[in-house]
């Protein structure tokens, strides 16, 4: 590699790498705040939280490092613009074929690793987060309630309250629990309760000296029970059919030709490729005049890498919802990013010859 190509993309990786850092930073701070409100009532530990927001950047990092890519071509390349540098690069009879073979061969790197985390990484990822999470609010621990509080486990399907607790014990006193059903919603109050393991390892509350409120969504078949001592399993909550999607490997999503499973292949293979339309079309868009600055474009380069995006989410719910066919389905997404980049290229006269 010459001197050139070296200093080209040293222009680009720098501002990558602290791009990406902001980026991940963001999104990790929000999946953490959406996770803090199931940490402080006691749903997930401390330790859940943390694999669950590392489980969610790293499926992140399938769009944030195309978008990282994107602006760091726009950043590096739009210094070079305003500096005068890319004129002297010209002067020098350095082509802008040059340019666009350099960020390609860089871009077709990044796609090869958005490739293994979008056809690999991503299900593994979903399901082992969709696990966590299943796990966490199926193990619901008494030692983390605290008396006088109510809570909600079980994925919102249960509300617990206690007047007394002993953490040691993993005992309740003068419990309420409701708990939603098909037909309508179950109501246990008791003296008390404590949680157990049964002998298939399963965990369960035992309430003692209680009463059971069946209640008829109908208001038809109401009941009440007095009991001295009953039973209630901790099931784990049902994943939703569409979230199981996002966990399906890509071989079995290749051999099944539902429109569901269509558009999450169609995802999964976009991808790679918009990643280096992406980080071509960012070299015209970076063409600025020094007047301009660096950062001449950068708002209209955002605001159309938000079209695309936004595009591609409704292609993928469309065809989801069979509103359109599954074919080409998210490929005019591809196809609209190569017009434009054809078009721009043209406009700027950046290879310099008309195409």
């Amino acid at each position: 590699m010459l001197i050139i190509d070296r200093y080209i993309l040293k222009e680009v990786i720098r501002p990558m790498v602290l791009v990406c850092l902001v980026l991940v930073s963001i999104f990790a701070s929000y999946c953490a705040a959406r996770y803090l409100t199931d940490a402080t009532a006691g749903i997930l530990s401390a330790r859940t939280v943390l694999y669950l927001v590392l489980l969610k950047v790293v499926i992140a990092f399938e769009v944030l490092l195309p978008v990282t890519l994107y602006l760091s071509v726009l950043v590096g390349l739009g210094r070079l613009h305003a500096d005068s540098e890319m004129i002297a690069l010209k002067a020098c009879g350095i082509p802008g074929r040059r340019i666009y073979a350099d960020i390609f061969i860089f871009a077709l790197v990044i796609s090869l690793l958005v490739a293994g985390l979008s056809l690999g990484v991503r299900p593994w990822a979903y399901q082992l987060s969709y696990l966590l999470k299943s796990r966490a609010k199926a193990n619901f621990q008494v030692s983390r309630m605290d008396p006088k509080s109510f809570y909600e486990f079980d994925n919102h399907r249960r509300l617990i309250f206690a007047d007394r607790v002993n953490h040691r014990l993993n005992r309740l006193q003068k419990v309420f629990i409701r708990s939603k059903t098909e037909g309508g919603q179950q109501i246990i109050t008791a003296q008390s309760a404590i949680q157990k393991i049964n002998r298939k390892g399963a965990d369960i509350l035992v309430f003692n000296d209680g009463r059971l409120y069946t209640l008829d969504r109908d208001l038809q078949l109401d009941t009440v029970a007095a009991f001295s001592k009953y039973t209630l399993a901790l099931s784990p909550p049902e994943i939703p059919p569409l979230e199981k999607i996002k966990a399906t490997p890509t071989a079995r999503l290749w051999r099944n030709r539902h429109p569901v499973r269509v558009a999450e292949f169609q995802w999964r293979l976009t991808l790679p490729l918009t990643t280096i339309l992406l980080a071509l079309l960012a070299i015209p868009l970076s063409q600025t005049s020094p007047r301009q600055g660096k950062y001449g474009k950068i708002i209209a380069a955002v605001a159309l890498y938000g079209v695309f995006y936004a595009l591609s989410l409704a292609l993928k719910s469309w065809v989801w919802d069979q509103a359109i066919p599954p074919w080409p389905g998210l490929w005019w997404v591809p196809l609209a990013m190569l017009v434009c980049l054809l078009v721009l290229s043209r406009e700027s006269g950046f290879f310099g010859v008309k195409l």
